[in-house]
C-alpha cells in the first residue's frame, strides 16, 4: 500500500529565526491586491500630449559618467538627480490632478514602464533634510546615485535615510581622494563591533514590520537577504561573547575572525555556543569575565 504525505514547506535560508511579522505580510497581501485592482480596471484616456520629461532618460545613469566642471567634477551627477526630483514632482502633480489617474495611466502617457514610474515618484519619499542639501545652491561634492537614492527611499524612518545618505556621501568623498577599496570598505564596518551596531539597527527596522522579507530588508543597506541574517544572527550569540566582540576592533582578541563568530551565531542555545567559542578561543570568555 502506498502512503503519500505532504512534506512541511521549507521556510529557506535565515527564515527560521527570522519569520516576517503578521503585520508584514498583511501589507504585501493589501499591496498585492491594491496592484491587482488597478490592474483590472480601464482608466480613462487623457486627450492632448504626454508631460515633458524634465530628467533623464528611462535607462539614463544616475551617476556621474565624467567630469564636465573643473571646480566640482560631481555636477553633472547633481544635476541629473535634481532633474529626477523635479521629474517625479511633475509626475506626482499629474497624477493627484484628477483623482481616477494612476501611475499606469502616466506610464502609458509617457511612454515608459510602470516600473520605471514608480522608481521616479519613489524619490519623493526622501527624507526633507536630503532633498533640502541636494537643491542646496552651494551643493557640490560626492552624492548618492538615483538607485541609491531610491533605496534610501524606501528606508521608512527618516533619521536612517539621513545617517545612509551621509554614510554614502563619505565613501565618495574617501574614494575622490585616493582611498583603496579596502579603505572604503572599512569604513562600512568597524570589526564585530561595526556589525553589532549595523545588526541592531537593521534589528529596528525589521520589527517595525515596514518589511516583508529580509531580501527587502537588506536592499536599505544594499546587501542581500542572506547577508541581512548572517547580521541579525549576531544578536543571538551568548551574553559572555558579545561583550567579547562588542569592543573597538583594536581591543578584540587576536585570532577571532568574522566567519568562525558566524557559524558560532548559527547554534542553537547559548550553552553550545559558549562551548563552541571556548574550544576555538580557549581562556578568552574567562579573561573577560574575570575583569
Amino acid at each position: 500500500m502506498e502512503v503519500r504525505a505532504e512534506l512541511p514547506e521549507h521556510k529557506g535560508y535565515g527564515h527560521r529565526r527570522h519569520a516576517p511579522p503578521e503585520k508584514a505580510l498583511v501589507k504585501q497581501r493589501q499591496r498585492r491586491l491594491a496592484r491587482d485592482l488597478a490592474r483590472a480596471g480601464q482608466p480613462e484616456t487623457q486627450a492632448g500630449g504626454g508631460l515633458t520629461p524634465t530628467g533623464p532618460t528611462a535607462d539614463g545613469p544616475g551617476h556621474a559618467t565624467g567630469p564636465t566642471q573643473d571646480d566640482d567634477p560631481w555636477a553633472d551627477a547633481l544635476a541629473r538627480v535634481r532633474k529626477h526630483l523635479e521629474r517625479a514632482r511633475a509626475f506626482r502633480g499629474w497624477i493627484d490632478a484628477v483623482p481616477e489617474r494612476t501611475a499606469a495611466d502616466l506610464a502609458r502617457k509617457e511612454k515608459l514602464t510602470r516600473a520605471r514610474v514608480s522608481q521616479v515618484l519613489k524619490l519623493l519619499n526622501l527624507a526633507p533634510a536630503i532633498v533640502e542639501d541636494l537643491e542646496r545652491e552651494d551643493r557640490c561634492g560626492p552624492l548618492p546615485s538615483e538607485l541609491q537614492l531610491r533605496r534610501i527611499a524606501a528606508i521608512p524612518d527618516p533619521g536612517h535615510q539621513w545617517s545612509r545618505y551621509e554614510q554614502l556621501v563619505r565613501q565618495g568623498e574617501l574614494s575622490i581622494r585616493g582611498g583603496s577599496k579596502a579603505a572604503v570598505a572599512s569604513t562600512r564596518s568597524r570589526g564585530c563591533q561595526g556589525d553589532l551596531e549595523r545588526a541592531r539597527r537593521l534589528q529596528k527596522l525589521w520589527d517595525t514590520g515596514a518589511y516583508d522579507s529580509l531580501k527587502a530588508l537588506g536592499r536599505v543597506d544594499g546587501v542581500t537577504g542572506a547577508r541581512v541574517s548572517q547580521l541579525l544572527n549576531l544578536l543571538h550569540l551568548a551574553p559572555e561573547i558579545l561583550a567579547v566582540l562588542d569592543v573597538p576592533e583594536d581591543e578584540v582578541p587576536s585570532g577571532i575572525k568574522k566567519t568562525e563568530v558566524r557559524a558560532i551565531a548559527r547554534l542553537r542555545g547559548h550553552d553550545a555556543q559558549r562551548r563552541a567559542f571556548a574550544k576555538r578561543w580557549p581562556g578568552v570568555l574567562v579573561a573577560v569575565a574575570a575583569k
